[in-house]
């Protein structure tokens, strides 16, 4: 089983904000099909489309990818707040949506016994 798990989202909607609020951080494009692309720190990132990366992740046969926030540390300010919650909001809108059924024939491995318990058991405890 292929799984990313350093996968970032960039919504169409954070670069927006990125450079409506520090128009020096990014620069907005379009790539061939017309979609957008925020170019951050020299890096050509396309903004999130739930379709194209479940294509993407076909093509690459990735099975799960373990999605993080961007980095949202090259400023810390009174945007702060409202970025996360975009980033968070997109986020929770993808996994809400239905997702085909996966082509593996492998198990998952089994979940730890956390019977009886109200977290899971620390590290120092396994």
């Amino acid at each position: 089983m292929k799984i990313d798990f350093h996968c970032h989202s960039f919504p169409e909607a954070f670069f927006l904000k990125i450079k409506d609020y520090y128009p020096d951080e990014v620069v907005l494009d379009h790539d061939a099909r017309g979609r957008l692309i925020g170019i951050w720190a020299g890096t050509p990132l396309p903004a999130w489309d739930h379709g194209q990366r479940l294509e993407d992740m076909n093509t690459g046969g990735v099975e799960v990818e373990i999605l993080s926030n961007p980095s949202m540390y090259i400023r810390v300010d009174e945007h702060s707040p409202e970025l996360c919650r975009l980033v968070n909001d997109t986020y929770a809108a993808s996994v809400s949506k239905p997702l085909p059924i996966s082509r593996s024939t492998r198990p998952w491995p089994p979940w730890p016994n956390w019977t009886g318990r109200s977290r899971p058991p620390a590290l120092s405890e396994r």
